[in-house]
Parts: structure tokens; sequence; C-alpha cells
């Protein structure tokens, strides 16, 4: 959802902006977002037997195959990468293509393929300061956040007998201190609620 949302943004500020993504999520962009071209990767399978290990090997390798061929023809000027090992196939066809590349981590922990092309990125786009030590060229940018949710306001009318409504919205590593805050936070609301 990052990745969309900058991507929406850059388009809308009069850039070409092509799109990439595995299968799973080709039904998450919006239907008025036409990126200037896409690329859909193959998925990893699960599992972490041998068959499927051999399949995500296989998977990878043809995700980044695909992956050059694509630059070649649309030569992008860069490539700015949200992290997952869906984009892992992307920044190494990047690299060996000599792309410039910028990464963007969405949680407070650098994710394994961003610490992996980490020493080869022109730029590290950081949502939250991190305690780890790193290169000067990162940049702390904040959390991309779609229109949609940026458009979203509440109308409604306080009253006294209204139930409180709470919506908490996440994911990937950062979900996990959901199970242990929110719950706590809750219990400390007054009893009406």
């Amino acid at each position: 959802f990052p990745a969309i949302a900058t991507a929406e943004y850059l388009q809308a500020n009069n850039c070409k902006v092509g799109i990439s993504f595995d299968q799973r999520c080709t039904h998450l962009l919006p239907k008025d977002f036409t990126p200037t071209d896409k690329l859909i990767l193959n998925n990893n399978k699960s599992g972490k037997n041998i068959t499927a290990l051999f399949k995500n090997f296989f998977c990878i390798y043809s995700n980044c195959y695909k992956a050059i061929f694509h630059f070649m023809r649309k030569r992008p000027k860069a490539i700015l990468a949200f992290g997952g090992y869906a984009a892992f196939p992307v920044l190494l066809a990047a690299t060996i293509l000599r792309i410039p590349i910028f990464l963007h981590e969405q949680n407070t922990v650098l994710g394994r393929v961003n610490s992996l092309f980490l020493p080869v990125a022109k730029k590290l786009f950081l949502s939250f300061s991190l305690k780890s030590t790193f290169p000067k060229r990162h940049i702390i940018s904040g959390l991309p956040i779609r229109k949609e949710i940026l458009n979203t306001q509440v109308k409604t009318k306080s009253t006294k007998n209204q139930k409180f409504k709470l919506t908490v919205i996440g994911g990937s590593q950062g979900a996990a201190i959901f199970c242990k805050i929110i719950p706590k936070a809750i219990s400390l609301l007054p009893s009406n609620y």
C-alpha cells in the first residue's frame, strides 16, 4: 500500500510510473490508478520442504529474468522498492542493469531484502527513525498513505449512548505490537465504552 500511495502521488505530479508486484496483489490496485506499465511477478510457493525451496529458487530466477527483459524494454530511470521478497528479483535485475535503486522501509526493523540491497542503494527512505546505525544517505520520509485513507472523513455526532468505534490498521512486522498494546490500551478506557 505505501508503494501504491507513492506511485499515485508521482503519477498525479506528471511522472511516468510503472509498478511491479506479484500475482497476489493484482486486486489491490485502485480502479482509477493506471500506471504507465505493470510488471506482474509469479508468486513464491509456501512451505519449507525441499520441493518448495526448489520451486522458490526457480520462481526467483524466472522473476529476475522477467524483470531484466522488462527493464531493458522500458528503460526506467530509477527503481523505488518497498522491501519484501517480491522486491528481491526486481532489485537484483536493477543492480545487474545498473539502474539506480532507492529503498523504502516501512517498519521499525530493516527487512532482509532492504538490508541486502542497502550497500548499492542511492537512498534509504524510512517511515520511522531506526535505532541501528545507517549510512548518511537515509531520509526519514514517513509512511506514504493512500489518498482514499487521507480523504476519509468521519462525520458523526457524538451522543451519550453511542458505541465507541475504533479502527486499527497495520500489517507486516509492526502488526505484532497491536496484539500487545491495543488490548491493554482498550482496557484503560472508561467502562461505559
